[in-house]
């Protein structure tokens, strides 16, 4: 996401989305373009803020309602390193 106009991020976003449910090999991906880059998660970095400032109230609500719906459709199946990266994008996506 760092390498990335955060305008590609978002026309790109549905289909990662889209494909993480098709093929849960991929779901990793898919999360890690929900959060900001970087190992602190910073949500304050200016590319972030343009991603984030960039998605409508109903788009950002439909993304949490997806997180909702694959944590739950996927259950047991989801690995450790994707649990963590849910819970990143719940503290992140939930105080923004």
């Amino acid at each position: 996401m760092r390498y990335l106009h955060p305008d590609t991020v978002r026309y790109y976003l549905p289909s990662l989305l889209v494909g993480a449910l098709e093929d849960i090999d991929y779901l990793d991906w898919a999360l890690e373009c929900l959060l900001p880059a970087g190992r602190k998660r910073r949500s304050d970095r200016a590319e972030w803020m343009d991603f984030w400032n960039g998605l409508s109230g109903g788009q950002r609500e439909a993304i949490r309602s997806y997180l909702k719906g694959v944590r739950s459709m996927f259950g047991d199946s989801i690995s450790h390193v994707e649990q963590e990266l849910f819970d990143e994008i719940e503290t992140i996506w939930e105080r923004l």
